[in-house]
């Protein structure tokens, strides 16, 4: 995918002081930090007047060429209009615009995205393999886990990388936005569209024009330009004049400025199919230079983005708030609320939040922004201890405008009042029975009901509908309701609630109260609330409130429905419900045992979603992580190190995106000891050695990556143990080098030492060290090559090449080496006598040792005698000796004996006849000189033509 190359847009500055302040921060701190925050008003928004025009003039219409700018400018007004107005706007009293109370989030890489054609073929052939029936679980957790080792350290790097909204938009001409629910993605895309058209019409550039339309828009059966046109008119409606949106569209918003098309709600599709749809309709218009895509979905099966992979369409997730945002927010709520004394109200609202389990949950932005609301319409100003408490506050709160204004009510009895008084008083029943056809249009749509909700609303008053009021009336009143609710949000003349979370919170209302859970239902909601899911957990906490308790009881057989239970408790307490202490301790002591445990108690059959690839211990680690932290923290991250263990790697810890997506009083420092530790020692039992070694790397690598200090040292110590490949530790040699330490330098050193005097490294490796450590360490390294040259369980050839080294490269301990090897009856004879006989004639004492190898009886009869005839070359008369003690010798064997006796008696003759020569000292003139040299060079000849026999 091709980066954008445009300037990027003017950020807002950041926040002094920031990093400083943490949501455990004393009442001063919180206070201080929330002044500086408004003396320096961190995000101003510019004054605009009605038109969106300055005084500048109009920058849409100085554009040369650029097609339409009045209806460029007329869309651009009406887009900002409705992306500043809150969700909350019609049902909460002096809510305030959204970008007023919009705190701009970070965003990362998708942790699961393949950044590699090897990955993505990993990837594929996984796919393939869940597909067969017949495959067993430890295949498929196998493979999963080799794809898992796969992630490398740039990956994770990229991964951990964070940054601002903006540059995702500034860097990619496409993206994929995913984030959980209430994350705040449809916020970001309506601040973006804000932002950004208020640039435009306030004379300021930008690299793109937004549209933010639905996702399933697309799925409609036009050409694209006139599907998003059709989109917008249906969400902007009556603030659009009359235009031609499909022309406008079917062009470049501007010379080389493009349409920025954001598709929102892409998990709002329920159809797989029509999602894929969808998709492969963005991938196939990427390229057109007129438009760039971004969408934004709840996480979604990772088979669903092969299409964007395909084409390199990055996969971005929206992080949650940070510490310092949340004081920020509620400064912000607080303000716009008109709430006196602000800043000791966010004094006060912070130390409640830290008080409840929701506190956890609150980094979220719309647990964030729900909690503000709720404590701003407090009279007592308190905050709910639970998340289905504060939904049941914020529901409460919304429906109370259609009940307290009169002059809804009174609105609706007038356009009745010609039907008679009966029909007056059917629609004050349908007015406080509004809140239950809310929760029977949720449940509706949460069980599938392919009726929209418009019509779904339609249909389940009309039983309220006296038979004089027309029916299309009777719709039009009830849209009313449904509009002034605040519950749900009119697009495209349909109805959506305003969040898929309220929306579960008011099907629960409705199915919690209509009839018992059968077995079957109860472990399935058991099952789902353990994994967070948020309506199976409003449904567990609105069954406590009638007083149907799934926790209270703890089961005592089955090790499936103990796990299901602890997971169960973990969550609730983690949702804020409160358990009986007893209960919790038992989970935690139970959860405990089944992190550290390494088998699995849920039958292969009944494995599904994300319990296919998830072992017990980590499914029990990530739960007992809501409970107690500390331990949970420490229990995930050696499970992380651990390659016998499907379904969890270092990522997954590191990049916060565990359940709880909380990290808070957790030290980043302890975590990496922990890891460190585990990393120290091979894994053992099943685990794969090569695998092994490889997640051992790249655990190192991660860890030296975040803090140095603790990295070097898990680095040495991976580097001196033998048991990984020479190249793995030569890597970490090579990353302690760069740290240029005194101590990293010492563990250099060592290891390098020991790498040498390792018995399983080959000689090349071994050389090829020895020269590595030459260049930092010269003692060093001639001391380890020593060790080798003498080391009897080293190879003979290894031992001479060591010598032969120190010969080159250090001659005193190099000849002192060869000495030693020709004394060790335990070398073959050819080491032992051609090396010193062909260097060691340095050595004092050369010709005694050559005459202790020729009467060496542990030496063969040939070694013997070339030992003789090297001893000849600088004592004749003892060589002459040592030839005639072999040929006595009957050990040696009759052909040695008789070729001893031949080569002396050829010897003494032709010596004998030599010695006229002053091997010495040569005449001085030409005529004794020259004679000399002849009978010196007769002599050469003659040993030649013997030994040659």
């Amino acid at each position: 995918m091709t980066e954008n190359t445009d300037p990027p847009e003017p950020r807002p500055t950041e926040v002094p002081g920031g990093q400083g302040v943490q949501i455990g921060n004393q009442n001063t701190q919180n206070n201080q930090f929330i002044q500086t925050y408004v003396e320096h008003q961190v995000v101003q928004l510019p004054a605009l007047s009605a038109t969106g025009s300055t005084p500048h003039g109009d920058p849409l219409e100085a554009r040369p060429g650029a097609m339409g700018r009045p209806a460029l400018r007329a869309y651009l007004t009406a887009a900002r209009a409705a992306a500043r107005q809150h969700p909350y706007a019609v049902a909460l009293p002096g809510a305030p615009s959204l970008s007023t109370v919009y705190l701009r989030q970070q965003v990362s890489l998708q942790a699961t995205q393949p950044l590699s054609p090897e990955t993505d073929e990993a990837n594929d052939r996984l796919h393939s393999i869940e597909m067969e029936e017949d495959t067993s679980l430890r295949r498929r957790q196998s493979l999963h886990l080799t794809r898992t080792a796969r992630v490398t350290t740039e990956q994770i790097k990229r991964v951990l990388e964070k940054f601002d909204v903006n540059e995702m938009f500034d860097r990619n001409r496409g993206g994929f936005i995913i984030g959980g629910p209430g994350l705040g993605k449809s916020s970001l895309l309506r601040n973006l569209v804000e932002t950004s058209a208020g640039n435009w019409l306030d004379d300021k550039d930008g690299a793109f024009v937004p549209v933010l339309i639905k996702a399933k828009s697309l799925l409609q059966p036009l050409p694209l330009p006139e599907a998003i046109a059709q989109a917008i008119m249906g969400d902007l409606g009556a603030r659009l004049d009359k235009i031609d949106l499909a022309g406008l569209l079917a062009e470049a918003a501007m010379p080389g400025i493009p349409w920025l098309i954001l598709l929102d709600g892409l998990d709002e599709i329920l159809d797989a199919g029509d999602r894929q749809q969808v998709i492969e309709i963005m991938t196939r218009w990427l390229d057109d230079r007129r438009y760039r895509f971004f969408m934004t979905s709840r996480p979604l099966p990772q088979r669903e983005f092969q299409a964007l992979r395909s084409v390199g369409v990055p996969v971005f997730e929206l992080q949650p708030f940070t510490d310092e945002q949340l004081p920020l927010l509620a400064h912000r709520w607080f303000a716009a609320l008109g709430v006196p004394n602000v800043m000791q109200t966010v004094d006060l609202f912070v130390g409640q939040l830290l008080q409840t389990r929701i506190v956890q949950l609150a980094r979220n932005p719309l647990i964030a922004t729900i909690s503000c609301v709720v404590f701003a319409n407090s009279a007592g100003r308190e905050l709910p201890r639970s998340r289905a408490d504060l939904y049941e506050e914020f529901v409460t709160l919304l429906l109370r405008k259609p009940f307290t204004q009169s002059n809804s009510l009174e609105s609706i009895k007038d356009r009745l009042s010609q039907y008679g008084d009966p029909a007056r008083r059917v629609s004050e029943t349908l007015l406080s029975d509004l809140r239950a056809l809310l929760q029977d249009l949720a449940l509706m749509r949460i069980n599938g009901s392919e009726l929209s909700l418009r019509a779904a609303a339609e249909q389940l008053s009309a039983k309220y509908r006296p038979s004089p009021v027309p029916a299309s009336l009777w719709n039009e009143i009830t849209a009313e309701l449904l509009r002034q609710s605040g519950l749900l949000a009119e697009r495209s003349g349909d109805f959506a609630f305003i969040h898929d979370t309220i929306m579960e919170y008011l099907a629960a209302c409705s199915r919690s109260t209509s009839s018992r859970l059968r077995i079957r239902e109860r472990w399935s909601l058991e099952a789902r609330a353990g994994e967070n899911e948020s309506f199976a957990l409003f449904m567990v906490a609105l069954l406590r409130r009638r007083g149907v308790d799934l926790t209270r009881r703890i089961p005592a057989f089955l090790k499936i429905r103990k796990l299901l239970h602890a997971r169960l408790v973990a969550a609730v307490v983690h949702d804020g419900g409160a358990i009986e202490p007893k209960v919790v301790q038992a989970t935690i002591e139970r959860l405990s045992a089944m992190a550290t445990m390494r088998t699995n108690s849920i039958p292969d059959v009944l494995r599904r979603g994300a319990w296919l690839w998830e072992d017990d211990c980590v499914m029990a680690a990530k739960s007992l992580m809501m409970l107690d932290k500390n331990r949970g923290f420490e229990l995930l991250v050696r499970l992380a190190a651990d390659p016998t263990v499907a379904g969890l790697n270092i990522v997954d810890v590191f990049a916060e995106r565990m359940l709880t997506e909380d990290f808070t009083d957790i030290d980043p420092a302890l975590g990496l000891h922990i890891l460190s530790e585990a990393a120290s020692v091979p894994s053992g039992g099943d685990a794969d050695p090569i695998e092994d070694r490889f997640r051992r790397m790249l655990i190192a690598d991660f860890v030296f990556d975040r803090d140095a200090d603790i990295g070097s040292e898990l680095i040495g110590r991976l580097a001196e143990d033998p048991s990984m490949d020479v190249e793995d530790r030569m890597d970490c040699v090579r990353k302690l080098v760069e740290c240029e330490t005194v101590k990293a330098t010492e563990i250099v050193k060592e290891v390098l030492a020991a790498i040498i005097a390792d018995v399983n490294v080959s000689l090349c490796e071994k050389l090829d060290r020895y020269n590595f450590l030459l260049s930092i360490d010269q003692p060093t390294a001639v001391a380890a090559l020593e060790n080798v040259a003498s080391d009897p369980v080293q190879g003979d050839f290894i031992r001479a090449m060591a010598a032969m080294m120190l010969y080159r490269d250090a001659h005193p301990e190099g000849v002192v080496s060869l000495c030693k090897l020709s004394g060790d009856r335990g070398v073959a004879g050819f080491h032992r006598v051609f090396h010193f006989a062909m260097f060691g004639g340095e050595y004092g004492q050369a010709a005694g040792r050559l005459a202790g190898l020729s009467y060496d009886h542990t030496l063969p009869g040939e070694w013997r005698i070339f030992a003789a005839e090297e001893l000849i070359e600088r004592d004749p008369e003892q060589g002459i000796d040592a030839l005639r003690a072999i040929q006595r010798d009957s050990s040696v064997g009759r052909y040695m004996r008789a070729k001893a006796r031949v080569r002396a008696v050829i010897y003494h003759r032709a010596l004998a006849v030599l010695e006229v020569a002053d091997w010495e000292s040569p005449c001085t003139d030409s005529w004794s000189l020259t004679l000399w040299r002849f009978v010196h060079q007769l002599g050469e000849l003659t040993r030649l033509l013997v030994r040659g026999t």
